[in-house]
């Protein structure tokens, strides 16, 4: 898991909060997302200082892209490693069973 944390303050927050209340917030975010990351193995946290909760999905899309293109190498890479059993999806246990159903010759 990595967890995509924009820290930039949006429009609407800054004409509606105080200084001292966007801190607070965004502390708290910070610490809820790196508790998030801590609880799962290989989790990593990516701080967006430069962008706002609203708008990181199309002012930051190299993020995006990045994290998702890392967590699904690292899925690969998990995939691979030996001694990894490779547990069958749904469509093969369902040919399988389907298959050991069939007349022996």
């Amino acid at each position: 898991m990595i967890a995509l944390t924009p820290l930039g303050v949006d429009p609407g927050q800054q004409a509606l909060m105080s200084e001292e209340l966007l801190q607070a917030m965004h502390d708290g975010k910070t610490r809820l997302y790196a508790d998030m990351v801590d609880r799962v193995s290989n989790g990593e946290q990516r701080i967006l200082s430069d962008t706002g909760h609203s708008q990181f999905v199309f002012e930051r899309v190299d993020a995006v892209v990045q994290a998702v293109r890392d967590v699904v190498d690292r899925a690969g890479r998990a995939w691979t490693r030996p001694g990894h059993t490779r547990r069958r999806n749904r469509s093969e246990r369902c040919s399988r069973s389907v298959d050991s159903r069939q007349p022996q010759a």
